[in-house]
């Protein structure tokens, strides 16, 4: 998630599985701007969020994170992965609710899925 705006934006996901603890794989991490690029900025710039700087309800299990302006959040890692395939079984966020100055977006399902599926682009020269 980038926040390329100049307010803060809230982010509100939620994972499918439950979770006693927090595993690296689900918890937060932030960067500047300034320090991310196409392939997903420096690993060694990313700094985990403090229990203080978002909220977890593990009965719910919704993470609810205020990002600043020009930063970049990452909310799930996936090895790498750039996409997913039809029906991915496995996808760990079932939605996710973005809140800013000008209004609120939310994707659920498979509408929310259906943002990190491949897209194949053909160019003819």
């Amino acid at each position: 998630m980038i926040n390329q705006s100049d307010e803060p934006i809230e982010v509100e996901y939620t994972i499918i599985f439950e979770v006693e603890s927090l595993e690296n794989n689900i918890k937060p991490f932030r960067m500047a701007l300034s320090d991310w690029n196409s392939w997903f900025g420096n690993k060694d710039k990313w700094v985990e969020l403090s229990q203080s700087e978002y909220e977890f309800e593990p009965k719910s299990r919704k993470f609810k994170i205020k990002l600043s302006p020009n930063e970049v959040l990452k909310i799930l890692s996936t090895n790498d992965a750039m996409y997913f395939v039809e029906d991915y079984q496995d996808f760990e966020l079932s939605g996710i609710k973005i809140n800013g100055k000008n209004g609120t977006v939310v994707y659920e399902g498979n509408q929310f899925f259906k943002q990190f599926e491949k897209k194949i682009i053909q160019i003819a020269f």
